[in-house]
């Protein structure tokens, strides 16, 4: 048959006959015909709300749906009304409240608009800023012309000293 690969139908490393060349462009052409057939001859779809298939134990699925049953039963049973319909949020006001309440405990203030400007500093220095030279297009060529003559200069001297 072939070599044994990873098979992603069974999830394993074997000879699966469903993942072969031919098995697979064979699987390709029925979905591709089947699309055709369903765009080439449409139904109808009734307006009924399709049952959901019944879940497997132990997919996520099923876990999902016993959990909201079991907080749906301990809001019953502690008398919390359910938030279906309600929109969460939270107040921006309440928030900057909340957080100026901290700041002030943090730094031990006792008024909350109070601040301590005594403790702020500028910004110093640590080096100067070169201005910015703008030259024209003759100075550039005069700066690469004198860099040209260096060059050849030292070049001449350093085979001076190598005796060449």
């Amino acid at each position: 048959m072939g070599v044994p690969t990873f098979c992603p139908i069974h999830l394993k490393i074997h000879e699966c006959s469903k993942n072969s060349n031919k098995a697979i462009l064979r699987a390709t052409e029925n979905k591709i015909k089947a699309k055709m057939n369903r765009m080439l001859n449409p139904t109808k779809t009734s307006n009924e709300p399709i049952k959901p298939a019944v879940v497997e134990k132990g997919t996520i699925q099923y876990i999902l749906e016993n959990a909201k049953k079991n907080n749906e039963n301990i809001k019953h049973k502690l008398g919390i009304p359910n938030e279906d319909g309600k929109a969460i949020g939270v107040d921006e006001n309440d928030i900057k409240a909340k957080m100026a309440r901290l700041r002030a405990a943090v730094t031990n203030q006792q008024e909350v608009g109070e601040r301590n400007n005594n403790n702020l500093s500028s910004p110093t220095r640590t080096s100067k800023v070169e201005p910015t030279i703008i030259l024209t297009a003759t100075e550039i060529e005069a700066l690469i012309e004198k860099a040209v003559v260096k060059a050849i200069a030292k070049e001449k001297n350093n085979e001076k000293k190598r005796g060449e």
